[in-house]
């Protein structure tokens, strides 16, 4: 939890906030130092502002620095100054390995430490702990046993790997979070303090609340429209929430089942573009892949999972005979687009940008200028310098939670490259699945679920990186699949399970946030969550089988399947909800699930098999429905 520092602490944590929101922007429209130095300073800056925003222990915040916290940031502040002070040196160093003196060995680790230290007070034990075991397997290597083993590394070599180095804690990760992501999260600031997310909440409502189960699907558009910006499932929950929860149990919905609602389409805001939860930029720098071809990839099984959750929204709502929001209470269409709309041209101009070709760091610094001249369109919308003051200084602590955990992801990066565990551990898996794939997706499937559940997406995507989707790959290859698509496969399939794992039990957050605001019970809520969502667990099994879900193919493939999976989300939607015009028997799901999941495979027969199996089904309910209403009526 943040603290609110008071007096000259405040002073000093706005200052630094605002100091590192203007460099990154600066930098993005004018260039940056040398990719070390860049690194460098951005490590500096987002830990020095962890440790001025999260406390150490968990107290009764009063305001105040303490003194340790200020020992502390002494410490970063010399284990950091150092690498300014020998700049030249270490440039002049890289590529030669050579054994340091003692007081280097204190700093290199000592910033390692403080490093786990800011990411246990941001993000929590699960990814320190990660990191920390992950680090001093460096040293461990020659005492564990089987693919663990290795002849281990000197203290100079694993210095060098996370300090001196464009590794470890200046690593690729570390790259991305400097010139992409952070930009992203002041421009979701910025996005914000001009009215922005007013703005979806009341053109959601306005679009979707006039029908049956108006807020549940309220809480679906803006949580994706919120989602696709904000990179946090549980912020998500919370900000859109607040508003749709309380609307969802007013007409009728259980409070479980407005939480659910919720957890599960505000989960689907991290696999949503143009943001993905910055999984998207990580991908795209992973694997060289352009950034618009990874959205193009994402958006048809994003837009999928919405339409999901959409479908079992609008089915549940129909069988609890749950009325729409009196048309009173709902705002203009019309006048919310007059009075706001205007808000989201940056955000359209930043898609039209990506589409272009332009580098995200390109497209956002420019659209978060644009955000401030836009608003200027509407007098009730207009930034002053106070706002202006206020979104830099907010992206610039809002960021911290996501950035400690990308340069602590860093750390476990580095050490995979160094020791080549990755390689050996994606060998495992191979192994393990004995050649068949399915196994090999089931077990990349559960590991990132359960990485998935104590780390955010980007953290969990990193790991996965360095040891599953490697092993992926080469099973995808060895399949024979389309080798365009192998790629884009393997790591959409693990993006897609890092996300879902939020609201997966035993933990997951953005459930227990929108039970939180819904006062339901946690594991119902939980449940009935992982249930909306459960095309989020085919959709990646259908894409890895079927390149043409991820519009990879001829135009006809590509058009016939997305129809067909469109129609079985449909009957998952019936399936899962158990009704089709009438309440359905545990055998008709079954043939409705069955129906289902035959439209989402591979091969058209199947695909017809299921569609005729799913119109067969709901002509007979329709049937049986209308005989029992007309021998009811006599």
């Amino acid at each position: 939890m943040q603290r609110n520092l008071t007096g000259l602490a405040g002073i000093i944590l706005s200052l630094v906030a605002f100091a590192t929101s203007v460099y990154h922007i600066y930098t993005g429209f004018f260039g940056q130092p040398e990719a070390y130095l860049h690194r460098v300073i951005h490590v500096t800056l987002m830990m020095g502002i962890t440790f001025l925003s999260f406390p150490a222990f968990r107290r009764a915040d009063d305001g105040k620095l303490p003194w340790y916290d200020i020992v502390v940031i002494g410490l970063w502040l010399v284990s950091m100054g150092y690498l300014f002070y020998e700049y030249d040196w270490i440039i002049e160093h890289i590529g030669y390995t050579e054994d340091f003196a003692f007081f280097q060995f204190v700093l290199a680790f000592g910033a390692v430490g403080l490093t786990l230290e800011a990411c246990r007070r941001a993000v929590g034990w699960p990814l320190a702990a990660l990191a920390l075991i992950i680090f001093l397997f460096a040293f461990l290597g020659p005492y564990l046993p089987g693919f663990l083993n290795h002849l281990g590394y000197t203290a100079s070599e694993v210095a060098d790997n996370q300090y001196f180095l464009t590794d470890g804690l200046f690593g690729l990760p570390t790259h991305i979070s400097a010139n992409f992501i952070f930009l992203f999260i002041v421009f979701g600031a910025f996005l914000e303090k001009s009215g922005f997310g007013q703005f979806t909440i009341e053109f959601a409502t306005a679009l979707a609340g006039r029908f049956r189960g108006g807020p549940a699907k309220i809480a679906v558009v803006s949580s994706g429209l919120m989602g696709s910006i904000s990179g946090s499932s549980t912020a998500n929950a919370v900000i859109t929430g607040s508003f749709s929860i309380p609307m969802m149990k007013k007409i009728g919905f259980r409070d479980y089942m407005a939480g659910a609602v919720e957890a599960s389409a505000s989960t689907g805001g991290l696999i949503m573009p143009p943001v993905m939860a910055s999984a998207g930029f990580l991908m795209s720098e992973y694997t060289g892949i352009p950034y618009v071809n990874v959205m193009q990839y994402i958006l048809v099984p994003a837009v999928l999972y919405f339409l999901a959750v959409g479908i079992m929204v609008h089915i549940y709502a129909v069988k609890e005979k749950i009325p729409t929001v009196p048309r009173e209470e709902l705002p203009s269409l019309k006048k919310t687009i007059m009075d706001r709309g205007h808000l989201a041209l940056p955000l359209i101009i930043l898609i039209y940008l990506l589409v272009a070709g332009f580098s995200p760091g390109y497209a956002v610094v420019r659209c978060i200028v644009g955000i401030v001249i836009v608003s200027w369109f509407r007098k009730a919308t207009r930034m002053g310098l106070r706002d202006i003051w206020e979104a830099l200084v907010q992206g610039g602590i809002q960021s911290t939670v996501v950035a400690v955990a990308i340069i602590t992801s860093g750390i476990m990066v580095g050490i995979f490259d160094l020791t080549g565990v990755a390689i050996k551990f994606s060998g495992v898996i191979v192994d393990l699945a004995g050649g068949h794939l399915l196994l090999a997706l089931v077990f990349v499937m559960i590991t990132a679920i359960i990485l998935g559940m104590g780390l955010p997406l980007s953290s969990a995507y990193i790991v996965q990186v360095g040891i599953a989707i490697p092993a992926l790959v080469v099973m995808l290859r060895n399949m024979g699949l389309d080798a365009d698509a192998i790629v884009p496969q393997a790591h959409l399939f693990v993006i897609f399970f890092c996300a879902i794992s939020a609201i997966t039990p035993p933990t997951a957050p953005t459930s227990y946030a929108a039970a939180a605001i819904a006062q339901s019970p946690v594991v119902p809520t939980s449940i009935e969550a992982v249930k909306l969502a459960l095309p989020a667990f085919v959709l990646p099994y259908a894409f890895v089988a079927n390149s043409a879900l991820i519009t990879i193919g001829n135009a006809a493939e590509v058009t016939a399947t997305i129809a067909f999976a469109v129609l079985s989300m449909v009957a998952m939607g019936m399936a899962v909800q158990g009704y089709c015009y009438r309440i359905l028997d545990p055998v008709t799901r079954l043939l409705f699930l069955a129906a289902s999941l035959g439209m989402v495979t591979p091969w058209l027969q199947w695909n017809v098999v299921g569609l005729a199996v799913g119109v067969a089904l709901t002509g007979w309910e329709w049937f049986r429905a209308r005989g029992r209403m007309a021998a009811a009526a006599g």
